[in-house]
């Protein structure tokens, strides 16, 4: 995994090789010691920080000292045998000089020419112009500032961009309390430093910057259009899948993925498994609860088991949450829209890291994309004129669950519509914020996404799915890890998409045609089920056992400023007396504890930004 950072002076001034220096020690992780790659010259500076293990076989990124532009980039490539060949490149050129020879062919439209996860800089020393790419599901992260006039920065994570100091640490109220609600906007949740957004590309010159220009997006008309079968979907899905899983398998080291014990998931790890050398390890990370902690809480233990007894070579790495401590990224700018993804996550990116694995796969998108989890799905297919299948579907899914057709024909026809109101015995976080951030949340249209044509579209280029991925990549880089998502291989996503809707469900099951295309990849006990168990088992008892800590974290922001603008206390005192002070008699779907816990947590962040910029 890699880092990239850079500095480029609009002011004619020389670059400061002491604050490249600054943004990559920012955003070294405590006890990591990457191997850097550092250049200046004249108004330029760049960076790259390899926190791959020492080897021969994986050179260090050379910044200039070829011809043509300077490369710093943090990418894992597709098909890279192709690309060298429309490039005119020998088949085995290293990817650095891929990414020039495509930076030189294609330019802008580089995004949409070049398949793989990867956030890159190109300086051409000649026209003094300075491209970012990012790949076309955002899959690397990277971020810049511009103080006009001044200079421009860019970096993996924002730290990376806050270390040079041009730009102030400035938290963005209405973005936070947003987040709060529906996250549907991409952004770091800070007012200067901002996203490069995913298929996109930035030039800078000494002029300035100009506006990030997205250079592939699928096309509305392509929704639902393709027309084949059932069968060929499903084998064409099979073939998919399994092509971007084999695409991410890391030439060196184990092979690491995330296992919840979900059809998403299971299905990464199985095929990983398949697809990996003999030689080389496949481990499944899985997060259950603690048997040893006296607390009952149904996991995906039964499900876990049930895939690696499907493919014995896969190893099983299972971590509990331990105690939680909401407040463990306070203060970390990186963090600052996603306080409770890097404490739930910290125990298991830790132990991928001191098992050799450099990039972890994850199941992340597969609701949106391959297995196209909607709520309208049924009504979509009715409204094109697919009655009989709509028909079949619901009589065999009543027959499934045990109940009448006229049960089943409301649950998916008209409770869709129905507007259900929030459990009220749970305060959610929105509940808890004051007038001032409510007032400051960004305004969205409050209807839910279903099925149709756009927002099929919407739920994978949306701002909600990159905050997702630029959560979990910044909470790998936190350990020295990649992060990487086969279900958001850019083939897998158009073709998922191009699916009609009368596809997607099948024998009384959603979730189709991909369910249909594990058989005899999963498991039965896994490929049919219906419902799954929340990932975090036990996240509701543990911040249960931690209430009175929260009570503390409460009472330490009463009197400020920062906390007093973005939460509402009563409310936050309601939540507290509400909650149940110990695991023992926690519902584990009961989301309440989680809320209070995010809401508190972004409140002590914004109190110590505040400090540290008064300061």
């Amino acid at each position: 995994m890699r880092l990239i950072c850079g500095l480029l002076r609009l002011d004619g001034a020389p670059a400061d090789p002491a604050m490249l220096q600054a943004m990559a020690a920012a955003m070294t992780p405590p006890g990591l010691a990457p191997r850097q790659s550092l250049r200046a010259d004249k108004g330029l500076a760049l960076g790259v920080l390899d926190f791959a293990p020492a080897d021969p076989a994986l050179p260090l990124a050379d910044l200039g000292n070829e011809p043509g532009p300077w490369i710093a980039a943090d990418l894992r490539l597709d098909r890279v045998a192709d690309l060298a060949l429309s490039l005119g490149l020998p088949p085995r050129t290293d990817p650095e000089r891929l990414v020039a020879g495509a930076v030189a062919r294609w330019g802008q439209a580089l995004p949409d020419k070049v398949d793989g996860d990867f956030a890159l800089a190109a300086w051409d020393p000649v026209e003094e112009r300075l491209l970012l790419a990012r790949d076309a599901m955002g899959a690397r992260p990277l971020c810049y500032a511009l103080e006009p006039g001044r200079a421009f920065a860019f970096a993996s994570l924002p730290s990376g961009v806050l270390a040079t100091g041009l730009v102030p640490i400035r938290p963005d109220l209405g973005v936070l309390a947003e987040r709060m609600k529906r996250p549907l906007v991409e952004s770091t949740g800070l007012r200067d430093v901002l996203w490069l957004p995913a298929a996109s590309t930035l030039v800078v010159t000494r002029a300035g910057a100009g506006a990030p220009r997205r250079a592939w997006t699928p096309r509305p008309a392509e929704v639902g259009a393709w027309r084949g079968d059932a069968r060929e979907a499903r084998a064409e899905l099979l073939t998919l899948t399994r092509r971007a899983v084999a695409d991410r398998l890391p030439a060196h080291g184990p092979v690491g993925v995330q296992l919840s014990g979900g059809l998403d998931s299971s299905a990464l790890a199985i095929l990983a498994a398949r697809c990996a050398p003999p030689t080389q390890a496949v481990i499944g990370y899985s997060y259950l609860a603690d048997p040893a902690w006296g607390v009952d809480v149904d996991d995906e233990t039964p499900f876990i088991q049930a895939v690696l007894t499907a493919a014995p070579r896969l190893r099983n790495s299972v971590r509990h949450l331990g105690q939680l401590d909401p407040l463990a990224v306070v203060g970390d700018v990186d963090h600052l829209t996603a306080t409770l993804v890097e404490p739930s996550m910290a125990a298991l990116l830790a132990t991928a890291r001191s098992d050799g694995v450099t990039a972890m796969m994850h199941g992340l998108g597969g609701d949106e994309t391959i297995s196209q989890q909607h709520a309208r799905t049924h009504l979509h297919a009715l409204a094109r004129g697919r009655v009989l299948a709509v028909a079949r579907d619901i009589v065999a899914r009543a027959r499934r669950v045990g109940t009448s057709p006229m049960r089943m024909a409301y649950r998916l026809l008209i409770a869709p519509w129905l507007v259900h109101p929030a459990r009220p015995d749970w305060i959610r976080a929105a509940d808890m914020l004051s007038p001032k951030a409510r007032a400051a949340a960004r305004a969205f249209p409050g209807r839910g996404l279903d099925a149709r044509a756009n927002d099929r579209l919407r739920r994978v280029i949306s701002g909600s799915m990159a905050n997702r991925v630029n959560d979990h990549a910044i909470a790998a880089a936190k350990h020295g890890l990649a992060m990487t998502f086969p279900l958001l291989d850019r083939r897998l996503v158009a073709f998922s998409l191009s699916l009609p809707s009368h596809l997607l469900f099948d024998a009384g099951y959603l979730r189709q045609p991909f369910r249909a295309a594990m058989e005899g990849v999963l498991p039965e006990r896994v490929r049919l089920r219906d419902s799954k168990y929340m990932a975090l088992p036990d996240l509701a008892a543990r911040l249960a056992e931690a209430w009175p800590g929260l009570l503390a974290l409460r009472a330490r922001l009463e009197g400020e400023p920062a906390a007093e603008a973005f939460l509402d206390f009563a409310r936050v005192d309601e939540a507290l007396s509400r909650a149940v002070p110990g695991p023992g008699a926690v519902d584990p779907q009961d989301m309440s504890l989680t809320h209070l816990a995010r809401v508190l947590a972004v409140a002590h962040t914004l109190v110590a930004l505040s400090s540290a910029e008064r300061g």
